[in-house]
């Protein structure tokens, strides 16, 4: 069977709207089974659908719920290039040595980041320094810290010896 387009299948369903809206209730049913078996959707969205119409998406999002983002892209920038210049520490670590390191290379820093950024990275917490570094360190270390190998049998070993 031919399958329709989500395009399409708005305005058939907007060609019968006004229909639908006006007729009873043995009329609605035989239309809502003639949409549901041309367009595939179920009869609960068809009859929400034609009763209100599709919501208008022109007008954009409200707006996010929740809490606001605190760090941007410019904080994980210069937290990720402080984290490689000292060899990939822990966040406990990276948090400890931070205000030593950034007021160390203060100049350079003012010159790319914006004091508010560096201000922001001394106050924010080793778990959000983890989070931040969650992409960083899997691409660092992509498989687990194991270095260990399986130990090799004493039979594989004398293959071409005489071992016994």
């Amino acid at each position: 069977m031919l399958r329709l387009m989500m395009a399409t299948k708005k305005q058939i369903i907007e060609k019968q709207r006004l229909r639908y809206q006006k007729a009873r209730k043995k009329e609605r049913t035989a239309i809502l089974t003639s949409l549901a078996l041309s367009t595939e959707l179920s009869r609960d969205h068809l009859a929400r659908v034609l009763r209100n119409g599709y919501p208008d998406r022109t007008q954009g999002i409200k707006g996010k719920r929740g809490r606001k983002p605190v760090y941007g892209m410019a904080h994980k920038r210069l937290l990720v290039s402080v984290w490689t210049l000292l060899y990939y520490p822990s966040s406990r670590r990276l948090q400890a040595a931070l205000p030593d390191v950034l007021a160390g290379s203060s100049e350079a820093l003012r010159a790319e980041y914006k004091e508010k950024v560096i201000q922001d990275l001394l106050k924010m917490s080793h778990g959000t320094m983890d989070r931040l570094l969650k992409s960083n360190r899997q691409q660092v270390k992509p498989f687990g810290l194991s270095t260990t190998k399986p130990g090799k049998s004493p039979n594989k070993k004398c293959l071409d010896k005489k071992c016994r």
